[in-house]
């Protein structure tokens, strides 16, 4: 395995640092005021930069919130560079299945599309009544998709076993595919819970 460093900001976040050198930041969001529930997608991580570095992580800041009170679930996933809403970047097949599952950040009701939506949970707390609190700061992706809720659907209908899957083998499987995919792809992202306030800023870092 690659060596991490891990500590603990200020704020009490964990984050996690890679070895190595840093070849190249891509900043994905810039400050992203999102005040809806539809989906928005990143700015291009071209696959030239991802074939010449081994490892990355992606920081997110992240302080859209809803009344300054309630972090509303967010769903993430990475998608190829189109604008098919039907292209996949990512088919999983969870432990104990044979249906493979399209990594997306919203269900697709379409004829036999079974797809896998990562739903970072929703947080609360008298934590957030001061707007220069920020529920998300230079956190890695990993971290995020690390504590995420995996749903898997079979069109809009959530599969009843959706548990029965290997989360470390998912996150591996993310990595390993990103790397290797050979093509120019984006984050997509998408709220829950539309937000009143805030932004989001999330920066990609190349590792060699």
């Amino acid at each position: 395995g690659k060596a991490k460093i891990i500590n603990v900001d200020e704020n009490g976040n964990v984050k996690v640092q890679l070895s190595g050198k840093i070849v190249e930041e891509i900043v994905l969001f810039n400050q992203r005021e999102i005040r809806n529930t539809e989906l928005h997608e990143s700015v291009v991580i071209p696959s030239t930069l991802l074939s010449k570095i081994r490892d990355f992580d992606i920081l997110i800041t992240d302080t859209n919130t809803h009344g300054n009170t309630v972090k509303p679930a967010m769903s993430l996933s990475f998608h190829p560079n189109t604008t098919d809403p039907d292209t996949s970047f990512l088919s999983f097949k969870p432990d104990n299945k044979n249906t493979l599952y399209s990594w997306r950040v919203a269900p697709l009701d379409l004829a036999a599309r079974h797809t896998l939506v990562t739903e970072i949970p929703e947080l609360s707390g008298p934590w957030f009544a001061s707007a220069t609190v920020t529920p998300y700061r230079n956190m890695s992706v990993w971290y995020l998709l690390g504590m995420a809720n995996m749903r898997f659907y079979n069109r809009m209908t959530v599969v009843d076993d959706a548990e029965l899957n290997d989360k470390t083998k998912f996150l591996n499987t993310i990595k390993s595919s990103v790397l290797n995919a050979g093509i120019d792809l984006r984050m997509h992202i998408r709220y829950l819970t539309a937000p009143t306030m805030g932004s989001i800023t999330a920066k990609f870092r190349g590792i060699v």
